[in-house]
């Protein structure tokens, strides 16, 4: 199996109606990548899948979902294989976690990636890329090492990549980037005047913006589009709230905050200061955000 084949054989396809979000499947091959790479077998106990798999859907998914939805289904992608063999176990945490389930890659699969840690590092770039915000990324796999971590080693062993001193040749992990039309960030930064929508944050040296950054409202890794309309300029602070549904923006251009976000700060001038606070919308109406990007953004993002 050559290194094309895997790709494509972990190219699956998820649940979507309307743009929702279904990151379920990919977050338990991340979790059995990982796992392999780390600890040398992709072998989960659905037991111990289940209450790990709740935590990361938590952070970095939408609608909380049963466990056993993907780590049921996903041997239908020709991924994954449950043991016992059951019989109407679809779904079923409670036949699964009767039965002691375990869930591996096919024998094949595990082979071929057990000895090329550069393969599964581009799987799990491949699935990130496609699956989630560029933000999210670094911090999914460090959650995802703390379940597994590599007993080896005391330092990460996926994501981003340590200084190369802290780091061996062989261990480097190339951290994906998006593939977006390159004129994206430029045209956002411009219709914003490099200011952050939100604070106002408007920093540089010379004439290159300091943390102002291009967000997708409605997702790159979910068929946003690279235009104006379906971007915004943030700061890098008010970016990562923004793509973890702790900050969104109403349909009338009106901040709002998450009633779940918290903060154990005395003063918290980050976000709650900007509650009901309008937007700092381009000049061109043109470029303002298309409502339908805020609907999903409020609808599949946003923790209301």
């Amino acid at each position: 199996m050559d290194t094309l084949e895997v790709l494509e054989r972990f190219d699956i396809r998820v649940w979507s109606r309307n743009g929702e979000r279904a990151p379920h499947k990919p977050l338990l091959l991340l979790m059995a990548l990982v796992k392999l790479k780390n600890q040398g077998s992709s072998q989960i106990a659905f037991s111990d899948f289940e209450s790990n798999f709740e935590k990361l859907v938590e952070v970095y998914g939408r609608r909380q979902t049963d466990a056993a939805y993907p780590f049921s289904r996903l041997p239908n992608d020709n991924l994954w294989q449950i043991t016992p063999t059951l019989k109407d176990a679809l779904d079923s945490g409670k036949k699964l976690r009767e039965a002691n389930a375990q869930g591996k890659f096919p024998a094949d699969l595990e082979s071929r990636l057990a000895t090329d840690h550069i393969l599964i590092d581009q799987v799990i770039n491949t699935l990130l890329a496609k699956h989630f915000p560029e933000t999210y990324w670094g911090d999914l796999i460090s959650d995802i090492e703390a379940l597994y971590p590599n007993p080896k080693s005391g330092l990460p062993d996926v994501g981003v990549p340590l200084p190369p001193d802290l780091e061996p040749p062989e261990s480097r992990v190339a951290v994906p980037r998006a593939v977006r039309d390159p004129r994206f960030r430029a045209e956002v930064l411009n219709a914003y005047r490099s200011t952050c929508a939100i604070c106002g944050f408007d920093g540089h040296i010379g004439f290159h913006p300091i943390s102002i950054e291009a967000a997708h409202i409605q997702w790159h890794a979910r068929l946003g589009p690279d235009q104006v309309p379906n971007g915004l300029a943030l700061c890098a602070v008010h970016h990562r709230a923004f793509d973890y549904g702790a900050i969104t923006v109403t349909t009338s251009f009106k901040i709002e905050i998450s009633p779940l976000y918290k903060s154990d700060s005395a003063t918290d001038s980050w976000l709650r200061p900007f509650q009901d606070h309008p937007l700092r919308l381009p000049h061109s109406p043109e470029h303002r955000p298309d409502p339908t990007y805020l609907d999903w953004h409020r609808r599949e993002v946003f923790r209301g």
